[in-house]
């Protein structure tokens, strides 16, 4: 993945009638820019990413929820730099990734083999200051507690915050992306 513009990236598919696409089990959507009037560079974008997991073990929809995440903000930043759009319209940043119980031990980030072997997974889409924006979690065997919950999202949550850094490290040529 090109961050900031570089090498790799399609600039050639960013249209004006294009939302985003991201994950790769299920489509995401929504809205670049606001519609003004009078001013053509303020209208509806739509960005479509699509994320092909090239290897993985285990979390590959938290990945590339992830990396879909940076790939928006280079293509947002072509679209700014472009004069496509004049809003910066990311907020703020979120990553994706896995915890649970293996074994009597609370994981982060699940490989293939933990998630098979594990009491307890789940999936936690986080913002950077720590805003849910999905949790999915089952337990494979007995039912878990609200505190075994609490603390998976709490490790979650760690990892999220390590993700957004790296996210962030990624993109530091993009100054107005970065605000740390």
């Amino acid at each position: 993945m090109a961050a900031g513009g570089g090498a790799g990236m399609d600039h050639g598919r960013i249209r004006d009638d294009s939302s985003i696409h991201a994950g790769a089990q299920s489509p995401r959507r929504a809205q670049v820019g606001r519609p003004g009037a009078g001013d053509p560079t303020s209208g509806e974008r739509t960005i479509w990413i699509d994320c092909d997991v090239i290897q993985a073990d285990g979390g590959t929809r938290t990945a590339a929820i992830t990396g879909a995440f940076v790939a928006l903000v280079d293509a947002l930043h072509v679209l700014r730099s472009t004069g496509m759009i004049t809003v910066w319209p990311v907020r703020e940043f979120l990553a994706a990734t896995s915890a649970g119980f293996v074994e009597g031990q609370a994981v982060l980030d699940l490989s293939f083999a933990e998630d098979s072997r594990a009491r307890v997974d789940m999936n936690v889409v986080m913002t950077e200051t720590g805003r849910i924006v999905e949790v999915q979690g089952t337990a494979e065997g007995l039912p878990f507690t609200r505190d075994e919950m609490l603390q998976l999202l709490g490790l979650a949550e760690q990892g999220i915050r390590r993700l957004i850094s790296l996210q962030k490290d990624a993109l530091q040529d993009i100054p107005s992306a970065v605000r740390r």
